[in-house]
């Protein structure tokens, strides 16, 4: 299993279930655990993540509000960008995403509209949404589920679950 996480909890939930030596690809931010860091880069930001939260700001407002190039008609475009030569070649199984932030982390919106350029490939995108703590438990089960391994998946939830206890 060929695995691309593009968001740094999915990253150290993957590795949390066993898997970390099937990750192929992470998003610039996943740097969790430290060996994660060899792996290649799927993702970039396009703002500069160094200006003053005022000027950040500034720059998130003017790029969701642009329209796309190819289609105006389309939603704005993403702070984010997806290397569709690298993600090709990474020929993922599985892509972890999510879907509770457009600024926060690349959404599913955005790895979708990557995959339909990629030639022969077809992973299964996992999105994560936690809003409160039982969602990230059942992120993690998500995580097992698509892995394969959805016990290994519950018994790391009680575990989390007995530890917040």
């Amino acid at each position: 299993m060929r695995i691309v996480s593009l968001l740094a909890s999915a990253t150290e939930m993957v590795a949390a279930l066993g898997y970390q030596d099937h990750l192929v690809g992470r998003s610039h931010e996943c740097d969790y655990p430290p060996e994660v860091l060899a792996l290649p880069v799927v993702s970039t930001v396009q703002i500069d993540i160094h200006a003053t939260s005022a000027e950040i700001d500034a720059q998130v407002r003017q790029r969701i509000h642009q329209p796309k190039p190819d289609n105006p008609a389309l939603e704005a475009l993403s702070i984010y960008a997806i290397d569709l030569e690298l993600l090709q070649q990474l020929r993922p199984d599985v892509i972890l995403t999510q879907t509770q932030c457009e600024v926060c982390a690349v959404n599913e919106r955005d790895v979708r509209q990557a995959i339909a350029h990629l030639t022969g490939l077809h992973p299964q995108v996992v999105s994560l949404a936690p809003y409160r703590l039982q969602d990230v438990w059942e992120d993690v089960r998500r995580i097992g589920n698509a892995l394969g391994n959805p016990d290994r998946a519950q018994t790391l939830v009680l575990h989390y679950q007995q530890r917040a206890r």
